[in-house]
């Protein structure tokens, strides 16, 4: 869809297909002014993505959870958790399924361009669907960029709510602001891509201001608190190989930012925030590579090498 002068979706949802077994629908936008998603407004590509047992991040082992950002629920050490995949920086694809059935399904995907600005005080979601007592599908992908982004609304890409084990990875965000001078003080809302509650990861939220260099804007890994199963992390970019360097690391609320063994990260010039004083979040290493100043000190947190 392009649209050439302004837009405001001041009720109603915009949405796409949903998609089945293998990836087919995503919804791409571009604005050329600004954009208004008003507090009844939504963009809301929930629940479309892979269906149920279906994905690259599908459980592969019977009621083991779906993955995309961040890996989903697994119970053993001795089966791996399925893979998770995607890209923090510009991610494109669908939340993998669940349980193998029409009910939980993942989330699905969006690219959205705004040439101006940016004003949203309703909601941009691509969540899994929730199930309860079974493995829920994993948050999809949401990719912004606008020349400003102010408002009081929310983007989130979760995995789907359900209760007990067999949580779903969270999806992933990409927010770029491209005005000059833009920066995220004028935006009050929500931006999250949580792992689902049942021992499963957290997505990604990469946030990119003006004065950032491409790529090397905020990264962040929220898991709102949920305990994960053991050996369950968040990727950068999945099962392909990726260098990143970011100007800041957040890791918060029980997050754990996996390198997997052909990765790096380097965090010479890098502030890392938000560890609590339980030392439940953390940077592990699955043969990757971690590239630190000569003295280096992190605090509040884990480095874990496997």
């Amino acid at each position: 869809v392009h649209i050439a002068g302004h837009c405001v979706i001041s009720n109603g949802v915009w949405s796409h297909a949903a998609n089945g077994a293998s990836e087919t629908y995503r919804l791409n936008v571009s604005v050329a002014s600004n954009l208004v998603i008003g507090a009844s407004g939504k963009i809301d590509v929930s629940q479309k993505g892979y269906q149920g047992g279906a994905g690259p991040g599908r459980a592969n082992y019977p009621l083991y959870g779906a993955s995309h950002g961040g890996q989903g629920w697994k119970n053993s050490v001795n089966v791996m958790a399925a893979p998770t995949y995607g890209s923090f920086l510009s991610p494109t694809n669908p939340g993998s399924g669940g349980y193998p059935d029409g009910s939980s399904a993942g989330g699905g995907a969006l690219v959205l361009v705004v040439g101006g600005a940016t004003a949203l005080d309703g909601q941009i979601a691509a969540n899994g669907a929730p199930r309860d007592g079974i493995v829920t599908g994993a948050g999809g992908s949401l990719w912004l960029t606008t020349g400003q982004l102010t408002g009081s609304g929310s983007i989130r890409a979760n995995g789907g709510t359900g209760t007990g084990n067999c949580g779903a990875g969270g999806g992933r965000i990409s927010v770029a602001l491209t005005a000059s001078g833009a920066d995220f003080s004028g935006f009050t809302g929500a931006m999250s891509a949580y792992g689902t509650s049942g021992g499963a990861a957290a997505g990604t939220v990469y946030r990119q201001k003006y004065s950032d260099p491409p790529g090397r804007g905020e990264l962040i890994v929220d898991n709102n608190g949920q305990a994960m199963a053991y050996d369950i992390s968040t990727s950068m970019n999945g099962q392909i190989a990726v260098t990143g360097e970011f100007s800041r690391i957040v890791v918060t609320n029980r997050g754990n930012l996996g390198l997997g063994s052909n990765d790096t990260l380097v965090v010479t010039s890098t502030a890392i925030a938000g560890g609590s004083s339980n030392r439940t979040e953390g940077i592990s290493l699955y043969g990757g590579t971690l590239v630190t100043p000569d003295s280096f000190t992190l605090s509040n947190g884990f480095i874990r090498i496997y």
